[in-house]
Order: C-alpha cells, then structure tokens, then sequence
C-alpha cells in the first residue's frame, strides 16, 4: 500500500461507524494497534470484513480468520500545523515535531505530505523552521554510529545565521 497504513471497509460498516474514504481507523489486533486510512470497496470487501494490507497485518501479527477491533480515530494534529502553514504562517518548533513525529510513523498520507512539502516551497521557511525541521529529522529518525568515542573538545557545531538586507 506504500508509504502509510491503509486498510479496505465495506461502504455499509464504514456508514454505520460515521467513517468515509480517506478517514482514519484505529485497528487493533492481539495487544497491538494501528492507526490506518480507510479505503472503501463493496466489491472485494463483504460485510463485516476489513482488508489488511500486508504491512498492517505484518505489524498486528493478524492472520486470515482473526477477529480484530475497528474504532475511527481522529485525523493527527499535525493536519492543523500543515494547514497553518499551507495559509503562509510560520510554524513552531512542537509543531515542526508533530508533522516529522506523524510522518515516521506513517500517520500522514502522500496526498498530506504532498501538501506540507508545496507549503514549504511556496511560503519558504524562516531559519527557526529550518532548524526546527532539521531537529526533528535528527530526534525522530534513526542516527549513524561512526563506532569510535569522540575525544572530548571534539564534536559538530552547526552556526546558523540570518542575513541581513538592507532596504
């Protein structure tokens, strides 16, 4: 399904639990869940069935047959961040987290990610979103060991400047 967990409901089941295309589920299988878009289909999906996507069972350890829990869930917050910056305002650092944060865990669509990457590129970004945005690159995302100690007194120092422009 690519980059994000996608799950296939029946329009009836997906009516009755107030859930449309592209909402989220939670599903939760065996102590573990997942939060999931919804895909709907009355043609491959019967009633009271749920198509799972290889990476969702994978990861809820569902096998053909098991009994799982469906629950809507709420869209992530960083949804209102994108929007905000999608309008042309600057973002903060615990919102550049959220957005980072529901990206690695694929908690945003290609369609969301699509749309924060264009805010980026119309609205450009001030020096403490770019900061922002790298840090929480670097804390959420898996970080390279080099496998030898640093010598104390020795290590990165990253300066950043802002460039000032005369009128």
């Amino acid at each position: 399904s690519g980059n994000v967990f996608v799950v296939m409901l029946n329009p009836r089941d997906a009516a009755e639990m107030g859930i449309h295309s592209t909402d989220r589920v939670k599903v939760s299988n065996n102590g573990r869940e997942a939060v999931c878009i919804v895909d709907i289909s009355k043609s491959w999906i019967g009633k009271s069935e749920i198509g799972v996507y290889k990476e969702v069972g994978a990861g809820l350890l569902i096998k053909p047959g098991d009994i799982v829990d469906v629950q809507p869930a709420g869209a992530p917050s960083s949804l209102e961040f994108i929007t905000k910056k999608m309008n042309g305002a600057r973002l903060n650092k615990q919102e550049m987290f959220a957005i980072v944060k529901d990206t690695v865990d694929r908690k945003l669509s290609d369609i969301e990610l699509t749309a924060f990457v264009s805010s980026l590129h119309f609205n450009g970004m001030s020096m403490d979103e770019v900061v922002s945005l790298s840090m929480s690159m670097a804390e959420t995302g898996k970080t390279l060991g080099i496998g030898m100690p640093l010598k104390k007194g020795l290590g990165l120092l990253f300066i950043f400047f802002r460039q000032n422009r005369a009128s």
